[in-house]
């Protein structure tokens, strides 16, 4: 669901990068011509990124504890066959997460099953670094972590991607109740493969920012990236003009973003409850609607 809290585990953030559909057409300057045949996808693409990039966070914070978790860590139970290697720098406290610690993995045929699931093996490599670092999370403080995927691949067989690229997650509380959380990065690049059919997207310049009231569930969400993608045959810019908002596990009830394409033409997320959305299109880029497209998030979360 879109703009939910992620607590997924660390590996489900690769899930979210098989999302294939059809190839849309481009224009000649490389940005995706939008239509109504497509808006439904543009707008899922939406959705898809950011729950993508809210499972990075999940995984960030999965890894952030790693250094305090150190002498407790078991290497062996991660990998069924093949291995990886753990590069702790702890510069600090012992034991403690402090600015400029890190912690990197690198897979070499980790293949990987947890019960329940299917399998799947792991190649490449990510780094965890803590660029800043202050204060206790019962009150107030900030910790930023940045990412890096290095040809970081999964192979599960009939699904496979590889996945490059940075993200810094901006975490910071003055309370410790009311959260402001920024994934940022310059970019970031995937590749999947399901069977013979491929798929690629591009995120540049991209930043969501998610605010979130740990006692009455409230939250806001604002993305403003640039995303290239094979699903649409060519690039979109997004623009949130109202934050989405809304409570809980339900899906924004208020918000506006624009999505922005070849010749100026673009779509107009328009969110009129929790249930229920607007598209309006504008395809030869002169200010006015030319199409509208009456749909729910149900119809546009299974775009994604």
């Amino acid at each position: 669901m879109l703009f939910k809290s992620h607590s997924a585990r660390a590996a489900s953030v690769f899930a979210l990068c098989f999302v294939l559909a059809a190839c849309g057409s481009s224009s000649g300057d490389g940005l995706a011509a939008l239509t109504s045949s497509n808006a439904q996808l543009a707008a899922g693409d939406v959705t898809g990124t950011v729950d993508f990039l809210g499972s990075i966070e999940s995984m960030v914070e999965d890894y952030d504890g790693m250094i305090e978790q150190q002498s407790e860590l078991n290497l062996d139970q991660i990998c069924t066959s093949g291995s990886y290697t753990v590069t702790i720098q702890d510069g600090g406290t012992l034991g403690v997460t402090d600015t400029g610690d890190s912690f990197r993995i690198d897979f070499d045929n980790c293949t990987i099953q947890e019960e329940g699931d299917d399998p799947f093996t792991m190649n490449g490599a990510m780094m965890f670094t803590a660029e800043d670092v202050t204060g206790s999370l019962e009150g107030a403080f900030t910790r930023r972590m940045r990412v890096d995927f290095i040809a970081l691949s999964v192979d599960a067989g009939f699904v496979s991607m590889l996945l490059n690229g940075d993200v810094t997650h901006d975490l910071s509380s003055t309370d410790g109740v009311a959260l402001t959380s920024v994934i940022s990065g310059s970019g970031l690049s995937a590749f999947a493969q399901v069977a013979v059919i491929g798929w690629s997207g591009t995120l540049s310049n991209y930043t969501l920012t998610r605010e979130y009231n740990l006692e009455t569930e409230d939250y806001s969400v604002m993305i403003d990236a640039t995303y290239d993608s094979s699903r649409l045959g060519g690039a979109v810019s997004y623009e949130t003009t109202v934050a989405f908002t809304g409570t809980g596990e339900g899906a924004p009830s208020a918000g506006t973003m624009i999505v922005t394409g070849a010749e100026d033409a673009t779509i107009t997320l328009l969110v009129l409850d929790d249930e229920n959305v607007q598209l309006l299109l504008d395809v030869d880029g002169d200010g006015d609607t030319d199409a509208t497209i009456d749909t729910d998030w149900d119809t546009i979360n299974n775009e994604d």
